[in-house]
């Protein structure tokens, strides 16, 4: 099947265009004039319609619709039957900003698993891998099912507050991905040439690298937090998922469906936030508060994002009450 769909969409050798003096006869300088000066009625056209670098384009196309169609799997899962229960409420704004982010981490991903390769593609986007599909799309509703148990409803953040629940699930989830991390890495040595196993290695260490410096870099500071969404991590161990194999397509399916559901279900949330925000959590709160710039400048207040509005708002500047305070 492979062989065949590849021999319809790819130019063979037996089918492509004439070489003269080391030139395509489609280039029209390649081709002989006639003896009075013109070119010939018609140039040769291509005997195929898409070439390798016109389906790349396509290939990427068809791995971004596989996860848009998660995502909004998901997000319906979220809207209708509550869950996961926790989920955001997505405005039009959240909305936007979340698929932007979702789509520029779909890509890479993409580009990291060689999805626009032909090989790659066919082997992956086959029947015969009716399991990497049934994986994928049923990881997500299965992620959001379990994460409403009373002992799975933790963050990173709230770590100190684990139960033997949340610390099993974490630990099995932790161990399977790292006895799927060594077979992978056992499958780019045997697979790649040493220095081509080294580049796979490397590429996927900067990567986190950069994250890793950048959160011990601002970890520091007063006024930034950091964030491991789950998103994030699933998708770091997605990036290693690029081999033809039974065992890389079910690690994809799982990371990528954890991907999917992590972003679909809280948002594309940043990592590092600005921590320096004063946040409080009141029906009605009275506070005197002092800002200071070195220019004029515009203060909002608002509430948090999926929050009602305020029902009621009296602001002063300096002695005197603005009535005419914007509520949002």
């Amino acid at each position: 099947m492979s062989g065949d769909l590849r021999q319809h969409l790819l130019p063979s050798a037996a089918s492509s265009p004439p070489v003269l003096n080391g030139r395509l006869v489609l280039d029209a300088e390649a081709v002989p004039l006639l003896q009075d000066g013109a070119l010939p009625p018609t140039l040769p056209r291509l005997s195929h319609l898409w070439d390798a670098d016109s389906l790349k384009y396509i290939y990427m196309g068809a791995w971004s619709g596989l996860l848009v169609l998660q995502f909004a799997l998901t997000r319906v899962l979220a809207e209708t039957l509550s869950m996961p229960s926790d989920a955001d409420t997505f405005d039009r704004h959240l909305m936007y900003e979340t698929l932007s982010h979702f789509l520029l981490f779909g890509f890479l991903l993409g580009w990291f698993i060689n999805i626009t390769d032909h090989d790659r593609f066919i082997w992956l986007f086959s029947w015969r891998r009716w399991y990497f599909f049934v994986v994928y799309f049923g990881t997500s509703p299965v992620y959001s099912y379990v994460s409403d148990y009373g002992c799975m409803e933790h963050s990173m953040e709230d770590i100190a507050n684990w139960g033997p629940g949340m610390w099993a699930a974490v630990g099995s989830l932790g161990g399977v991905a790292v006895i799927f991390l060594l077979v992978h890495f056992y499958l780019a040595m045997r697979r790649q040439t040493t220095a081509g196993a080294l580049v796979y290695l490397i590429a996927r260490l900067f990567v986190f690298g950069f994250y890793v410096v950048a959160a011990v870099y601002l970890g520091h500071s007063h006024y930034c937090n950091v964030h491991i969404h789950h998103y994030f991590t699933a998708w770091c161990v997605a990036l290693f998922a690029e081999f033809n194999h039974p065992i890389s397509a079910l690690m994809l399916a799982i990371s990528a469906s954890i991907f999917v559901q992590g972003s679909a279900a809280y948002s594309c949330a940043p990592l590092f936030n600005n921590g320096g925000c004063m946040t409080t959590v009141r029906p009605t709160t009275e506070a005197t508060c002092l800002f200071r710039g070195s220019q004029n400048f515009t203060l909002m207040i608002c509430p948090l994002d999926g929050s009602p509005p305020f029902e009621e708002a009296n602001c002063y500047v300096g002695d005197a009450l603005q009535p005419d305070a914007n509520l949002f």
